[in-house]
């Protein structure tokens, strides 16, 4: 069984200038302290978090080449390239294309596909027999639920016509 992984920004809305971009504004920026460190170490980076996106890690080379800042946006091209690129800049190149509930679907069900794996995978480990028995009986509910969700999904992507290729 293969491991699905969902590519950064697999949820982030889909821009358009004169190529399609996936990117989503920056909320916040921290950056590691690295004087909070017993003994202190050297800037490692820091995250960037979105509204409604999970937080994104940098490190050292992406901060000296883009610096991010909040209000700004991170940029993630089709070959997979990613870049920071300032508000205004940004909202006076790019157009947001509307997202049809077709491709949301099909982000659904590759979300739902990715941690179906993930469980699984986890499942096969010598950690998951150690896990105390309700534990374990959770996560074979869990697995259940997330199988004939995805099995769901992928019904729904059949009638749509929508093809999603399980990795």
């Amino acid at each position: 069984m293969s491991e699905q992984t969902i590519p950064i920004g697999a949820g982030f809305p889909v821009y358009q200038c004169h190529k399609k971009v996936r990117a989503a504004k920056i909320a916040e920026v921290t950056l590691h302290d690295p004087t909070d460190s017993d003994p202190p170490v050297e800037f490692s980076g820091g995250f960037m978090f979105f509204d409604g996106h999970a937080p994104i890690p940098f490190g050292v080379v992406f901060w000296e080449k883009h610096q991010p800042k909040k209000g700004g946006y991170l940029v993630i091209y089709e070959d997979g390239y990613i870049s920071f690129s300032p508000a205004e800049a940004f909202e006076a190149g790019y157009t947001k294309l509307p997202e049809s509930p077709k491709s949301e679907l099909l982000t659904e069900a590759r979300d739902a596909a990715s941690r179906l794996n993930k469980l699984n995978a986890f499942m096969a480990t010598d950690e998951f027999p150690k896990l105390d028995r309700e534990d374990k009986d959770l996560l074979y509910l869990k697995q259940r639920t997330l199988s004939e969700y995805v099995q769901l999904l992928g019904k729904m992507l059949d009638r749509s016509k929508l093809q999603y290729t399980h990795q």
